[in-house]
């Protein structure tokens, strides 16, 4: 368990973004959350489909 807590503090802001978009969250719930534009949002999940 420690283990899974150490990777959530050290994940990057493009890892964050992938796995919540994996879980379901809307490119717009996602920027709300980390408080960027939906934007960044998706150039994120457009860049590892490239």
């Amino acid at each position: 368990m420690p283990f899974l807590l150490l990777l959530r503090l050290v994940e990057t802001q493009p890892e964050r973004i992938h796995r919540l978009h994996r879980h379901g969250w809307s490119q717009q719930r996602i920027a709300d959350q980390l408080g960027i534009t939906r934007h960044r949002v998706r150039k994120a999940l457009s860049q590892a489909a490239a």
